[in-house]
């Protein structure tokens, strides 16, 4: 049993949480010690927590590069909200930045993602007139049919084969 399940379900343990907290708590906590690939995954993205000295506001993950922006966050008016600073990682380059440069950085990398979304959603001609409304999920069998494409995709490929992600399989 991994430690994390042990600890919460093989002992008793109080927390005390303020009424309007409770429920959400106890739900990501069983969510957390779930023994399966769903809890392995969510540990997986609050891994970095563990390491770092002020709560995470935000990842930006790329092949090569990472920022790991810092809170708590500071308003400063209704539309601007600063971080604390952030932790630039590279090959050779682990930079502390300070709020401003985090703030600028920030800006920059969402320019870039929103540049990169909409262009996916043109190539793949994913707009639409109505209201985005969320797409209830049947994840049995979603997931069940993502594995069949990921299955599929590599069955049309060599072991060794490069990938080039930027550029489109349709």
């Amino acid at each position: 049993m991994p430690f994390l399940e042990s600890f919460l379900f093989d002992r008793k343990v109080t927390v005390r949480l303020k009424p309007k907290y409770a429920e959400d708590t106890r739900e990501l906590i069983r969510m957390l010690a779930a023994d399966d690939r769903d809890g392995r995954t969510r540990r997986a993205s609050i891994y970095e927590w563990l390491d770092c000295e002020r709560p995470i506001l935000e990842m930006f993950h790329g092949f090569y590069h990472r920022l790991r922006v810092e809170g708590p966050a500071t308003r400063v008016s209704p539309e601007v909200i600063f971080p604390m600073g952030s932790t630039l990682y590279s090959s050779g380059v682990c930079a502390r930045l300070d709020p401003i440069q985090t703030k600028r950085l920030e800006e920059r990398l969402r320019s870039a993602m929103d540049a990169e979304f909409s262009r996916w959603i043109d190539e793949h001609h994913l707009k639409q007139d109505e209201p985005c409304i969320e797409i209830a999920l049947d994840r049995p069998a979603a997931d069940l049919v993502a594995e069949e494409q990921i299955d599929a995709w590599l069955a049309g490929r060599s072991p060794d084969q490069p990938v080039d992600w930027t550029k489109s399989d349709d």
